[in-house]
């Protein structure tokens, strides 16, 4: 029976792991991001006490099997496996929150609640200038990435609306988008 609960211990922690990094796939909607870092915290907490269960189980288990120093040598170098996988899973969750390792920085939240569209502009830019349009999903509290404006930050830019189409231009480009339908069309402006 105590190996029965020991596997499901197991089970669970290979539960909470995948979990913690499931959650972090999708890019929420900014003003989600503080929900889905409390909720990796407790999925941590979770994981620790889980540990800590398996590790006494089988610092017990050894004890009676082998004598001291090789529960302690065995117990350690199992605690340190596990505690690696931990640790590698947490900076993988770390760094899905906020959209990743050196992401973009939002700009800008354009809200049009008549057509249910959210548009966040966000500053990718790192050696380069780069603006980023993320659209906010239909029916989740998700976003996906809509397009791309090259060479331009989202201060650079200028905004237009012409009733249910928005503009946006740069020195060189012009991207409409149809609020109805959530199409865009990036234009290059010729020199």
């Amino acid at each position: 029976m105590k190996n029965l609960k020991t596997i499901y211990f197991v089970l669970l922690l290979f539960i909470f792991l995948i979990l913690g990094i499931i959650i972090v796939l999708p890019e929420l909607i900014p003003s989600l991001e503080m929900v889905q870092v409390i909720v990796l915290g407790i999925i941590y907490l979770i994981n620790i006490v889980l540990v800590y269960i398996l590790m006494i189980r089988l610092w017990n288990y050894l004890q009676n099997v082998f004598d001291k120093t090789r529960t302690i040598i065995l117990t350690a170098v199992v605690a340190s496996i596990v505690a690696i996988g931990l640790l590698i899973c947490f900076i993988i969750t770390s760094l899905g929150v906020g959209q990743g390792f050196m992401g973009g920085t939002l700009y800008k939240e354009i809200n049009f609640p008549e057509h249910n569209v959210t548009l966040f502009l966000y500053d990718d830019g790192f050696l380069d200038p780069l603006t980023t349009f993320k659209i906010r999903n239909k029916t989740f509290p998700t976003m996906k990435t809509f397009f791309y404006i090259e060479n331009c930050q989202p201060i650079d830019l200028k905004m237009w609306r012409h009733k249910d189409i928005l503009e946006f231009s740069s020195t060189d480009i012009v991207v409409k988008i149809d609020l109805k339908t959530r199409e865009a069309k990036k234009t290059y402006i010729n020199k």
